[in-house]
């Protein structure tokens, strides 16, 4: 059997990839012919591949060290380390030399990692209290908010608890919203497999009746996810270790 599009229909569109890092659309691959990787997804994977090589050396690294650390080309790093730059993910941190002076002339370019280009905010909530805490991309906190409520507090003035908190931190911080760039809530009992809603909390009365999510996504202008804190606390000792 054969089928005719409608004329007025509109046409599908064209396969594209975008770059998360420069914004520029490139052609995807061709339509019926399969890609193990798009374009888009390796320059992404190469440049989360430099952003954490420089996150985790000790002392800054060189170009060349990035290099040898990704298994990528020196180019490739070299254009992907500019762009970093250019997003403010990453500096050209000071030449120094082996006795601690600046060096003379033109040294090989040492690349640092800048924690405060952006923060995320983490807010947990239990029974008799909430906290929000705002962090630095590498986890450290710089300001942390928390209150007391009453255990049978409504969902609705816990939301309004959660809210009036992240922005008592990001005051206190001098952060403005569009340095926030994620957000997560931990909470007691069941959450979707989507992590936007509380689905049963025995614990919190009428919780599960707030959209959390919603509220904090147009309160910040962020991604934003909640999870059990049971899931969230193992989490945290998995990166930091116990404690």
């Amino acid at each position: 059997m054969t089928t005719s599009r409608d004329p007025g229909a509109a046409a599908p569109p064209e396969p594209d990839a975008v770059w998360p890092l420069s914004g520029a659309t490139e052609p995807g691959p061709p339509v019926g012919v399969p890609a193990v990787v798009a374009v888009a997804d390796l320059r992404a994977t190469n440049a989360a591949a430099v952003l954490a090589a420089v996150r985790s050396a000790d002392p800054y690294p060189r170009l060349s060290e990035l290099a040898a650390a990704t298994s990528l080309s020196r180019p490739t790093v070299e254009a992907i380390a500019e762009e970093l730059t250019d997003r403010g993910l990453i500096v050209v941190a000071p030449a120094v030399s082996a006795r601690g002076r600046r060096s003379p002339g033109r040294p090989a370019r040492r690349f640092r990692f800048r924690s405060h280009a952006g923060f995320v905010v983490g807010v947990d909530v239990r029974p008799r209290s909430v906290t929000a805490c705002l962090a630095d991309l590498d986890g450290e906190p710089v300001a942390v908010e928390r209150r007391a409520v009453r255990a049978d507090l409504t969902g609705p003035a816990r939301a309004r608890a959660v809210t009036s908190l992240i922005r008592s931190a990001m005051d206190s911080a001098e952060v403005d919203v569009s340095r926030v760039w994620a957000a997560t809530v931990g909470t007691p009992g069941l959450v979707d497999r989507n992590n936007t809603r509380v689905r049963q909390s025995d614990n919190l009365r009428t919780w599960t009746e707030v959209d959390i999510v919603g509220i904090l996504r147009d309160h910040l202008g962020c991604p934003v996810a909640v999870e059990n804190d049971a899931n969230l606390a193992a989490l945290g000792e998995q990166w930091r270790g116990v404690g």
